[in-house]
């Protein structure tokens, strides 16, 4: 099951590795994309779990914790959707998604920005 939801995560925001774009940016990908595929893991490692649990402050905590401006656009749009599910009963989520979605602004774009993060508030 982790494996499976890991593999979605990431192809939220990717194509085939093979291609070596990026469909966020429509760039090449380089070393950061290891990083990314890293954060996501580690989020997902912990973060499922851990609402699985019914834990939602500790999920809190990993949020809050979390350095926005540092993290990529696809690590956000990752946590994003693994916490979606959880919304409802994490009390920090809501102002992560408010630094979330300006990080994400302000690299891709209003409208690009808007069409990955619609349906993950």
């Amino acid at each position: 099951m982790p494996e499976t939801l890991l593999r979605r995560v990431i192809a939220l925001a990717s194509v085939d590795d093979d291609e070596g774009i990026d469909v966020i940016s429509g760039e090449v990908m380089d070393d950061t994309d290891d990083q990314d595929q890293m954060a996501l893991e580690h989020a997902l490692a912990y973060l499922e779990p851990t609402l699985r649990a019914g834990r939602f402050a500790e999920a809190d905590e990993y949020l809050t914790a979390l350095d926005v401006g540092a993290a990529s656009p696809l690590v956000l749009i990752g946590i994003l959707s693994l916490t979606f599910w959880g919304k409802e009963k994490m009390l920090a989520r809501p102002a992560f998604l408010v630094r979330a979605e300006e990080r994400v602004r302000a690299t891709l774009g209003p409208a690009r920005a808007e069409s990955l993060l619609a349906a993950r508030r």
